[in-house]
């Protein structure tokens, strides 16, 4: 394995962490709240407007280690019926149109993200908080899952004894 490869898992594997603490935190912080309602205690305000960021920035984060890992939701019922010919080359029209996907929604972010920076924009609800930190991760996770599809369709075009892993079953 590559040494370009392991940082790239490094990364990946860093991220979904990141989404699992999340989990976490946010599971605690929602019981937490769904307590003190119960018991009219003061609660922590924003812990709602928090959830729904979370629950963006955990699919975001975990995404690209999902799909390293083929943990993503894939409907197989017509390719699985398909000669192994065919679902070879479907799973490679798949990455190139993922690529394709990937590629221009990354830049359409980073254009988004560098917007929101320059801008300064401040989201005003229970938090108040800059809106590019709403947006940092769309760029980030789309250039990563981009390179996961060029590696299977690089692996696909120049297939060696290492490279057997991102096959079409």
């Amino acid at each position: 394995m590559t040494f370009l490869v392991r940082i790239y898992l490094l990364i990946i594997t860093l991220l979904a962490a990141i989404a699992i603490s999340m989990l976490a935190v946010l599971v605690l912080l929602i019981g937490g709240e769904a307590i003190t309602r119960t018991l009219h205690l003061p609660f922590l305000p924003g812990v709602v407007e928090l959830s729904e960021y979370a629950l963006f920035m955990m699919a975001m984060l975990a995404a690209p280690w999902l799909l390293h890992h083929n943990g993503h939701l894939a409907v197989n019922v017509v390719v699985d019926l398909l000669p192994q010919k065919l679902r070879s080359a479907t799973a490679l029209l798949t990455w190139v149109l993922g690529l394709c996907a990937t590629s221009v929604t990354f830049w359409i972010g980073v254009q988004l993200f560098m917007q929101s920076y320059r801008s300064g924009q401040l989201i005003f609800r229970d938090l108040i908080i800059h809106d590019w930190l709403l947006q940092w991760q769309v760029p980030l996770v789309m250039a990563l899952i981009s390179i996961e599809f060029l590696g299977r369709i690089v692996s696909a075009a120049f297939p060696s004894t290492d490279s057997a892993q991102h096959k079409a079953q």
